[in-house]
């Protein structure tokens, strides 16, 4: 019962950690990709202007 209890508690950490992995990796990539696209528009009004 315990062995099950801590295998089941170990699998619910684990899964958690992973989605919050997850979800750092998600916003991580997201703020990158904002910032390139306003330092591409940056360089664009330069080129343009």
């Amino acid at each position: 019962m315990y062995r099950f209890t801590g295998s089941w508690l170990h699998k619910a950490l684990v899964r958690l950690c992973a989605s919050l992995l997850a979800i750092l990796g998600l916003k991580l990539s997201a703020f990158y990709f904002l910032g390139l696209l306003i330092v591409l528009g940056l360089h664009r009004e330069q080129l343009l202007g």
